[in-house]
């Protein structure tokens, strides 16, 4: 009996049955192979034809996790439930131009009216794939919605420890003087029941 990778025959059938059945390789997986020259320019054509073919899959498509007050539309402090102010100027163009580009675009917010934010996205174009659950169940561990990237109004981003008090204090006072943070100041009460 002859092996697999001799009985040319027999190999190439082996072959296409492995690429139907061994998941595509991501762009980054796709470069690292093709410059180390273990991925020929046959199985390269053969990648790109598979990676057409999964592309709707959604686990394939990078995430952007989106805020939707302050980032989508517009915020000046907390106004009530089902209180939606306009969109951005340029939201939702730059959000669709995302998703023609292949991004999963979720909305995580701290609203919980869903129906009422669905609604809103679909009377103004705003193109989402999720509402504050992930797309993909397997990276599901907690109340954080797994993304590629976070997009959102106050965030700050960390790239060490050393800077990362400066910068969060940076932030905060910029949000303060724009009075975004109003709604934050907690009322306190006294042993006598008296506010302070």
């Amino acid at each position: 009996m002859t092996s697999p990778v001799r009985d040319r025959y027999t190999f190439g059938r082996w072959m296409r049955a492995a690429a139907t059945v061994l998941p595509p390789l991501t762009a980054t997986e796709f470069i690292i192979r093709r410059a180390s020259g273990s991925v020929n320019k046959r199985s390269a054509r053969r990648t790109k034809r598979r990676r057409r073919i999964a592309a709707p899959d959604s686990h394939l498509m990078p995430t952007l996790a989106v805020d939707f007050d302050g980032t989508i539309a517009h915020y000046k402090g907390w106004a009530g439930r089902g209180v939606f102010l306009p969109p951005l100027p340029g939201a939702a163009d730059a959000l669709r131009a995302l998703k023609e580009q292949g991004w999963n675009i979720v909305v995580f917010t701290c609203r919980t009216e869903e129906d009422e934010l669905r609604a809103y996205l679909v009377a103004h174009g705003i193109p989402f794939d999720a509402i504050n659950v992930g797309l993909d169940p397997s990276m599901e561990c907690s109340g954080k919605v797994y993304a590629d990237i976070y997009l959102d109004d106050r965030a700050v981003t960390f790239r060490d420890w050393a800077g990362a008090p400066d910068a969060i204090q940076a932030r905060y006072d910029e949000l303060a003087a724009t009075h975004a943070l109003d709604y934050h100041v907690p009322t306190v009460t006294t042993s006598t029941g008296d506010s302070a």
